[in-house]
């Protein structure tokens, strides 16, 4: 009979029984069993259950115990025929057991298991464990992402000398390979981490399975015996990246007199969101060297949905609505610094480029520095003086004026 058989009836033939008096026996009795259940509700022991040998025949039917390759032994005797009390001396029968290969054993206590983006791994079966009650070894184990995503990662933050791991990225399946210890691959198992490399994740709930080969002992400690799996599952939630903000230009000249400065430049800018394509909002200010009165940005034309405002105050230009990507990366292209004074300052400005998108997550903040240049104004002479309007003359008489007369008293530069 094979290991861990159901019940199972067992036939012995041949069996011829005698008796000293003449009689032949027709029964007997089983006293005691070992390595097994006696079914039917057979009475087992000296006054025990009589069992009817038939032409030479009988059948018992019995359960083995778990686990068991040892013989079944089955301890009986011969009853008298004439007083059933009387039983002859005791034998023994043994059964045969082959021995089966027992699948491992996975256990693991319920947790709840999130991931989120951006944070830590996390470790998807440490409260694991395995147990195999006629094998000492695992042959192999996988470990599955059975919904894999783009981005997701399974690595083992463990290592065995035994053991080698190896990740299918393209398909979401960890491979654990090397004959080792239970113990050994239950450490292993327990460090599985998973994680997502992608800056926006999909957050469908990832299904997972782990599959665990034990060694067939009853083939020899290197072939492969029964697989054992179990599932679990990983919640995954994502988290709002942060705009870019990226500039190519990062310093600009105005001259005096000139026209509007476009500060940030055409082609200049490049926007960039890793899980969202719009914007509520933008600042372009002037952060250092600002001058009221002097210093002013202004944009001419915007896509539709976008308007700005320029503090006098600050010297901030905002840009609010919500657009495209593409969208504020045209409007940001059109702003232009001017100065309206004839002497402006010439310390360098620092101007400094603010995003915000459509959950309200600002950028990173980029500078751009800005020079201006001054130029030599050509000086302004007034013969006549501002006060006494245009085309004065003067009359010189000799006799009035023996010492002359000026020709430009109310001369101003």
């Amino acid at each position: 009979i094979n290991e861990d058989a159901d019940a199972i009836s067992i036939t012995v033939t041949n069996i011829q029984l005698s008796d000293i008096d003449g009689s032949t026996p027709k029964h007997i009795r089983i006293l005691a069993a070992e390595g097994a259940v006696i079914n039917d509700d057979i009475l087992l022991g000296n006054t025990g259950s009589l069992i009817l040998v038939s032409n030479g025949t009988v059948s018992i039917s019995l359960t083995p115990e778990a686990n068991r390759t040892e013989d079944v032994s089955l301890t009986y005797a011969v009853v008298d025929p004439l007083i059933s009390a009387l039983n002859s001396l005791p034998a023994i029968i043994k059964i045969p057991i082959t021995a089966i290969n027992d699948a491992l054993v996975i256990g693991m206590l319920e947790e709840t298991l999130v991931y989120t983006e951006g944070d830590s791994d996390v470790a998807l079966a440490s409260r694991l464990t395995l147990n195999d009650v006629d094998s000492p070894s695992v042959y192999s184990a996988k470990v599955t992402i059975d919904n894999f995503q783009t981005g997701d990662v399974l690595k083992v933050a463990a290592t065995h000398p035994l053991i080698s791991s190896d990740y299918a990225k393209a398909n979401g399946v960890l491979t654990l390979s090397g004959v080792a210890d239970v113990n050994v691959y239950q450490d292993m198992l327990s460090a599985v981490l998973f994680s997502n490399t992608s800056d926006n994740p999909s957050t469908e709930e990832r299904k997972l399975t782990i599959s665990v080969t034990d060694t067939d002992q009853t083939q020899g400690l290197g072939v492969a015996g029964e697989t054992t799996s179990m599932t679990l599952s990983v919640g995954v939630s994502s988290t709002n990246d942060a705009p870019i903000v990226t500039l190519t230009q990062l310093s600009a000249t105005f001259d005096e007199g000139g026209a509007p400065l476009s500060v940030v430049g055409t082609d200049n800018v490049v926007l960039s969101d890793a899980d969202d394509s719009w914007l509520s909002g933008a600042t372009l200010s002037i952060s250092s060297g600002y001058l009221v009165g002097e210093d002013s940005l202004a944009v001419a034309t915007l896509p539709d949905g976008i308007s700005a405002l320029f503090s006098n105050l600050s010297g901030s230009l905002t840009l609010v609505g919500r657009a495209t990507l593409a969208e504020y990366q045209t409007a940001l292209s059109a702003i232009t610094y001017a100065n309206s004074s004839e002497a402006p300052s010439t310390i360098a400005r620092t101007l400094s480029l603010v995003v915000v998108d459509d959950k309200g997550q600002s950028s990173n903040a980029i500078n751009v520095e800005l020079s201006v240049n001054g130029t030599v104004d050509a000086p302004d002479l007034d013969l006549n003086g501002v006060a006494n309007g245009t085309d004065n003359s003067v009359i010189f008489v000799k006799s009035l004026y023996p010492a002359g007369v000026a020709i430009a008293s109310n001369a101003q530069l």
